[in-house]
Protein backbone atom coordinates (compact mmCIF):
# COMPACT_ATOMS: atom_id res chain seq x y z
CA UNK A 1 0.00 0.00 0.00
CA UNK A 2 0.99 3.36 -1.12
CA UNK A 3 1.12 6.28 1.41
CA UNK A 4 0.10 9.53 0.14
CA UNK A 5 2.31 12.84 1.33
CA UNK A 6 0.13 15.42 2.98
CA UNK A 7 2.24 18.33 3.50
CA UNK A 8 1.71 20.59 7.03
CA UNK A 9 2.69 23.88 7.84
CA UNK A 10 3.23 25.12 10.98
CA UNK A 11 0.94 27.75 12.53
CA UNK A 12 3.92 30.40 12.69
CA UNK A 13 4.34 29.45 8.86
CA UNK A 14 0.93 30.72 8.35
CA UNK A 15 0.94 33.32 10.21
CA UNK A 16 4.37 34.63 8.34
CA UNK A 17 3.03 33.94 4.89
CA UNK A 18 -0.40 36.08 6.30
CA UNK A 19 1.69 39.03 7.56
CA UNK A 20 3.64 38.88 4.40
CA UNK A 21 0.76 39.19 1.75
CA UNK A 22 -1.35 41.65 4.29
CA UNK A 23 0.57 45.22 2.94
CA UNK A 24 -0.54 43.79 -0.84
CA UNK A 25 -4.36 43.44 0.37
CA UNK A 26 -4.56 46.33 2.16
CA UNK A 27 -3.10 48.53 -0.48
CA UNK A 28 -5.54 47.70 -3.40
CA UNK A 29 -4.81 49.84 -6.35
CA UNK A 30 -7.91 51.73 -7.80
CA UNK A 31 -7.31 52.14 -11.37
CA UNK A 32 -9.31 54.72 -13.25
CA UNK A 33 -8.99 54.55 -17.55
CA UNK A 34 -10.82 56.29 -20.05
CA UNK A 35 -11.03 59.06 -22.76
CA UNK A 36 -11.17 62.97 -22.95
CA UNK A 37 -12.61 64.85 -26.12
CA UNK A 38 -13.39 68.01 -27.31
CA UNK A 39 -16.96 68.40 -26.52
CA UNK A 40 -17.95 70.29 -29.91
CA UNK A 41 -15.80 68.05 -32.29
CA UNK A 42 -15.13 64.86 -30.60
CA UNK A 43 -11.52 64.94 -31.20
CA UNK A 44 -9.48 62.98 -28.73
CA UNK A 45 -7.28 66.03 -26.74
CA UNK A 46 -3.15 65.75 -26.72
CA UNK A 47 -1.80 65.77 -23.32
CA UNK A 48 -4.58 66.84 -21.41
CA UNK A 49 -3.88 66.61 -17.61
CA UNK A 50 -5.61 64.13 -14.82
CA UNK A 51 -5.08 64.46 -11.59
CA UNK A 52 -6.37 63.62 -7.87
CA UNK A 53 -7.53 66.56 -6.40
CA UNK A 54 -5.60 67.56 -3.19
CA UNK A 55 -2.75 65.36 -4.48
CA UNK A 56 0.16 65.58 -6.54
CA UNK A 57 -0.45 62.08 -8.44
CA UNK A 58 -1.64 62.69 -12.06
CA UNK A 59 -1.32 61.76 -15.66
CA UNK A 60 -1.43 62.89 -19.10
CA UNK A 61 -3.73 61.54 -22.25
CA UNK A 62 -1.90 60.03 -24.93
CA UNK A 63 -1.89 60.34 -28.86
CA UNK A 64 -5.75 59.33 -28.79
CA UNK A 65 -7.19 60.97 -26.02
CA UNK A 66 -6.37 58.11 -23.51
CA UNK A 67 -5.59 58.03 -19.87
CA UNK A 68 -4.91 55.85 -17.29
CA UNK A 69 -3.55 56.48 -13.63
CA UNK A 70 -3.21 53.78 -10.76
CA UNK A 71 -3.49 55.08 -6.94
CA UNK A 72 -3.61 53.85 -3.64
CA UNK A 73 -5.95 56.66 -2.56
CA UNK A 74 -9.12 55.06 -0.90
CA UNK A 75 -12.02 56.26 -2.88
CA UNK A 76 -14.17 58.51 -3.24
CA UNK A 77 -11.63 60.97 -4.48
CA UNK A 78 -12.28 63.30 -6.93
CA UNK A 79 -10.22 63.28 -10.45
CA UNK A 80 -9.56 67.09 -12.20
CA UNK A 81 -9.29 67.20 -16.12
CA UNK A 82 -8.05 70.02 -17.36
CA UNK A 83 -6.80 71.07 -20.51
CA UNK A 84 -5.46 74.92 -21.87
CA UNK A 85 -8.21 76.82 -23.53
CA UNK A 86 -10.99 74.58 -21.90
CA UNK A 87 -13.18 74.25 -18.35
CA UNK A 88 -11.91 72.21 -16.04
CA UNK A 89 -14.21 68.98 -15.24
CA UNK A 90 -13.86 67.22 -12.10
CA UNK A 91 -15.35 63.59 -11.30
CA UNK A 92 -15.85 61.40 -8.48
CA UNK A 93 -13.98 57.82 -8.38
CA UNK A 94 -15.80 55.58 -5.75
CA UNK A 95 -14.32 52.60 -7.47
CA UNK A 96 -12.39 51.66 -10.39
CA UNK A 97 -13.36 52.20 -13.67
CA UNK A 98 -11.95 51.49 -17.40
CA UNK A 99 -14.55 53.64 -19.51
CA UNK A 100 -14.62 56.63 -18.70
CA UNK A 101 -15.56 59.23 -20.95
CA UNK A 102 -14.50 62.86 -20.30
CA UNK A 103 -15.62 65.55 -22.41
CA UNK A 104 -14.45 69.16 -22.16
CA UNK A 105 -15.64 72.63 -22.97
CA UNK A 106 -13.99 75.06 -24.58
CA UNK A 107 -13.98 78.37 -22.19
CA UNK A 108 -12.50 81.90 -23.15
CA UNK A 109 -9.81 83.38 -21.19
CA UNK A 110 -9.45 86.84 -19.97
CA UNK A 111 -6.20 88.04 -19.40
CA UNK A 112 -5.01 91.27 -17.81
CA UNK A 113 -4.03 94.45 -20.34
CA UNK A 114 0.18 93.56 -21.49
CA UNK A 115 2.29 96.87 -22.10
CA UNK A 116 4.77 96.90 -24.16
CA UNK A 117 7.28 99.78 -24.08
CA UNK A 118 10.39 100.38 -26.05
CA UNK A 119 13.28 103.08 -25.85
CA UNK A 120 15.79 104.11 -28.31
CA UNK A 121 18.41 107.21 -27.92
CA UNK A 122 17.31 110.51 -29.02
CA UNK A 123 18.80 112.17 -32.19
CA UNK A 124 19.25 115.31 -30.26
CA UNK A 125 22.11 113.50 -27.93
CA UNK A 126 23.72 112.38 -31.27
CA UNK A 127 23.81 115.94 -32.40
CA UNK A 128 25.41 116.59 -29.19
CA UNK A 129 28.54 118.81 -29.55
CA UNK A 130 32.01 117.12 -30.04
CA UNK A 131 35.60 118.47 -29.40
CA UNK A 132 38.70 117.97 -31.48
CA UNK A 133 41.79 118.21 -29.63
CA UNK A 134 45.01 118.35 -31.32
CA UNK A 135 48.46 118.74 -29.39
CA UNK A 136 50.51 121.57 -30.80
CA UNK A 137 54.81 122.23 -30.19
CA UNK A 138 55.26 125.85 -28.58
CA UNK A 139 57.92 127.85 -30.83
CA UNK A 140 60.18 127.34 -28.61
CA UNK A 141 60.11 123.31 -28.91
CA UNK A 142 60.60 122.34 -25.31
CA UNK A 143 56.58 122.07 -24.30
CA UNK A 144 53.41 121.14 -25.60
CA UNK A 145 49.99 121.74 -24.89
CA UNK A 146 46.56 120.79 -26.44
CA UNK A 147 44.81 123.42 -28.58
CA UNK A 148 40.90 122.95 -28.69
CA UNK A 149 39.38 123.92 -31.87
CA UNK A 150 35.51 124.83 -31.78
CA UNK A 151 33.45 122.66 -31.05
CA UNK A 152 30.54 121.89 -33.94
CA UNK A 153 27.61 119.37 -33.42
CA UNK A 154 27.41 115.95 -35.98
CA UNK A 155 24.49 115.74 -37.43
CA UNK A 156 23.30 113.15 -40.53
CA UNK A 157 23.81 116.01 -42.58
CA UNK A 158 27.23 115.79 -42.33
CA UNK A 159 29.59 113.88 -44.85
CA UNK A 160 32.94 113.06 -45.42
CA UNK A 161 35.11 114.80 -47.77
CA UNK A 162 36.01 112.47 -50.61
CA UNK A 163 39.59 112.08 -51.98
CA UNK A 164 40.04 113.86 -55.35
Amino acid sequence: MQTKFVPRFSPGFLVFFALLLFPFWASAQIKVSGTILDKDSGEPLIGASIQIKGKVTGTVSDLDGKFEIATDVAPPFTLVFSYTGYANVEIEVTSSRNDLRVELETQSILATEVVISASRVEERILESPVTIEKWMPLPSGRQRRPIFTTAFPISKAYKQPRAV
